[in-house]
This record gives C-alpha cells, structure tokens and sequence, in this order.
C-alpha cells in the first residue's frame, strides 16, 4: 500500500523514495511515512530532493505529484530548501 526508502549519506539521512499506491492516497500514509523518516533518528538531518516520481517500475506507475506540487508538500510538512551545488531540489527536514 505504501513505503519509504532511507539511508544515510554525507552525514545525513536521505529520504530516496515515498511511495503510495494510487488507490490508498489521499489517506495520509504520505504524512505517517514522512513522520516515521523523521523520528527514527532525530538527532540526524533528514535530506531528501523534491522530485517527482517517474512512472516505469511497477503497478502504482499512475501520475503523482509533479515536482513543484511535491515540493509544496514537503514545505508544509516542515521540509525547507536547502539547495546544494548538485541539485535545486534538496530539502532538509528538521
């Protein structure tokens, strides 16, 4: 129904991937999996690049976000820009 993909990288937690199947969105698991990256390590910067899924993996290939309305969601989420020198989508969550 839904996942998240973390990992640590250059001193911070990345959160590479948010999934959720199309038919179960709109329920908040977004927000539960965005909270639960969170508070699984506090103590360490939550990274993450606002963009938008590319449909061509598997079976919740239906169009999500695009990357402006992901970035609006993170930002009310808490994230904030935190461009680097290799992209202009980095947001950090605190």
């Amino acid at each position: 129904m839904a996942y998240a993909q973390t990992r640590r990288r250059d001193g911070y937690r990345w959160l590479d991937e948010i999934a959720v199947d199309p038919a179960h969105r709109g329920r908040g698991h977004a927000t539960r999996l965005l909270n639960a990256a969170r508070a699984h390590d506090a103590s360490t910067p939550l990274r993450l690049a606002a963009r938008a899924f590319v449909p061509d993996r598997n079976a919740w290939d239906a169009p999500g976000l695009t990357d402006e309305q992901l970035a609006a969601w993170y930002a009310r989420h808490g994230a904030r820009p935190t461009p680097t020198a290799s992209s202009d989508r980095v947001m950090t969550v605190d």
